[in-house]
């Protein structure tokens, strides 16, 4: 026999976002592992906060499932769930299209993270720590200025 999980009213709120998992946007898999960009465009090892970070920075509504996992790489669990059209279909973030722009956006933000960012040079607003509060406008008025 076989067990059928119901879905939580919570996951039914998102279960039609995209799904983000680490491994898409890995430098160091291949196609084959999971990855989904060019590798001149992913970054080693994302986790699921960074990722997270980001899309708090695109102003992208998006949930952590730390209890998910990609099914080709089971034992590293953790996917963010991310909505990029709102429910009459209108794109939440104009700049960002489609699903692929999505992932090469993410990846590209990923490495000016502060928990990223060697010494001086700037960080976008997150970078994995509560503590960094203080720092999050700063931050963003260094990443907003690069632009």
């Amino acid at each position: 026999s076989f067990y059928i999980r119901e879905m939580d009213p919570e996951e039914m709120y998102f279960k039609d976002w995209v799904a983000i998992y680490p491994q898409y946007i890995n430098a160091k898999l291949t196609v084959a592992e999971g990855r989904r960009i060019s590798k001149e465009k992913a970054v080693d090892n994302p986790k699921c906060e960074e990722i997270s970070d980001v899309l708090s920075y695109l102003k992208l509504r998006h949930v952590i499932e730390a209890d998910k996992a990609y099914p080709r790489s089971w034992w590293e669990p953790g996917r963010v769930k991310v909505e990029m059209k709102s429910d009459q279909k209108e794109l939440m973030n104009t700049e960002i299209e489609t699903k692929r722009q999505l992932l090469i956006k993410v990846a590209s933000l990923i490495p000016k993270l502060k928990a990223r960012v060697q010494d001086s040079q700037p960080a976008i607003p997150g970078g994995g720590s509560k503590k960094n509060k203080k720092n999050k406008k700063k931050n963003k008025q260094l990443l907003d200025s690069q632009k």
